[in-house]
């Protein structure tokens, strides 16, 4: 037997003989078994899986701001940054970005000659500074 397995799994088609050199009907093979059915009950890693892709959501771009932030600082460019104030406005500030930490942008800004802090979530938009600026 074991030499037959060892054949067929080498994808041989083994041929037993009996004592006076027959052959001999190869056994018949069995279906493998079926695969379990499904856990109805989600395990912990599944769980898990859907919490971290219910979190990774698309249309989130506090990742993209920073990457476009950084790139303004390296690059030591103004840009035109929209805020979302507590009461619902927006107001366009003209910035030259000097660090991102903390989920925070601190940036200068040279119409009001101060510095600013803003949180990266109540940044709506950003776009290059316009060129009087």
């Amino acid at each position: 037997d074991a030499v037959e397995r060892a054949l067929a799994a080498a994808r041989l088609a083994p041929l037993r003989e009996d004592a006076a050199g027959h052959r001999i009907a190869p056994a018949p093979r069995t279906a493998p078994a079926s695969a379990p059915e499904a856990d109805p009950e989600p395990d912990a890693a599944d769980a898990l899986v859907s919490r971290l892709r219910a979190a990774d959501d698309p249309d989130d771009g506090a990742a993209w701001t920073t990457r476009q932030l950084e790139v303004a600082i390296r690059a030591k460019a103004a840009l035109r940054v929209r805020v979302r104030m507590p009461d619902g406005r927006e107001v366009d500030h003209v910035l030259e970005p000097s660090s991102v930490a903390g989920g925070r942008l601190r940036a200068r800004d040279r119409v009001a000659d101060v510095e600013r802090t803003l949180p990266l979530s109540s940044i709506v938009e950003i776009s290059p500074a316009p060129a009087s600026a």
